[in-house]
């Protein structure tokens, strides 16, 4: 693990005239799982959302891949290997399993090889391949959230943003889910998360980011946050 994929400097960013980023700056070791924790309304989906592209940046810079970022747009990013699970996992209901996974090979990039990327994760993942032609909408939370985040890897990212992907998920989903994020982490796919279970994060996290209000507040090694008092009292409860 060398160098960063990821460099914001002084983000600022909104909604309309609601500004919910003030000079964020943070750095992405390639290659890690980096951690963004904060309370409920802190910035986080959108901090992710500027990543992404699906929102602008008002002031500030956004370097990704050693190459200076800020104005492009979504669709060049993900060409680019970025790609974003959304909060609550997004699937198309009423499309097939396949087809969710398909629509994740969009890009140029990738289009051609669709079909070979879709038996490479039904051989990771066999649930998808034996539920392949189930409507998305009729698998459980669990397994829509692995299909969600199957689509985001059919991109075949450099980076990968994933926004509260245990949310609304069993005990056991979540297991899994911690997992399978380990798992992407070894294949090489660098990983930011956010996340509502702190210590689980903390616990599989390289780095991380506490975000308070829109600015960063601490950052770290995860372990290193994990002993924090401050982090154990907010969001620990201990």
């Amino acid at each position: 693990m060398s160098g960063h994929i990821l460099e914001l400097d002084g983000i600022h960013a909104g909604y309309g005239e609601v500004r919910v980023l003030h000079g964020v700056s943070l750095k992405v070791r390639t290659g890690g799982v980096t951690a963004l924790i904060g309370s409920n309304g802190a910035g986080k989906t959108t901090l992710l959302r500027v990543i992404a592209g699906l929102l602008p940046v008002r002031r500030g810079n956004l370097v990704y891949d050693y190459r200076e970022f800020t104005d492009a747009d979504a669709a060049h990013r993900v060409e680019a290997g970025i790609a974003l699970v959304p909060e609550g996992r997004m699937v198309f209901p009423d499309f097939t399993v396949e087809e969710n996974l398909l629509i994740g090979a969009f890009t140029p990039r990738v289009r051609a090889r669709r079909v070979e990327l879709a038996a490479t994760l039904y051989d990771r993942y066999p649930i998808l391949k034996e539920r392949r032609r189930q409507l998305a909408g009729t698998l459980s939370g669990g397994q829509q959230q692995l299909l969600a985040i199957a689509r985001g890897l059919m991109s075949e990212p450099k980076l990968l943003l994933l926004d509260e992907p245990s949310l609304g998920l069993s005990p056991q989903a979540v297991a899994d889910l911690f997992r399978m994020i380990e798992e992407i982490r070894a294949t090489g796919v660098t990983i930011m998360l956010v996340e509502q279970n702190v210590r689980s994060t903390l616990e599989i996290s390289d780095t991380a980011f506490v975000l308070e209000t829109g600015e960063i507040a601490l950052s770290g090694r995860a372990a290193d946050l994990l002993a924090d008092d401050r982090v154990r009292q907010a969001y620990l409860g201990l």
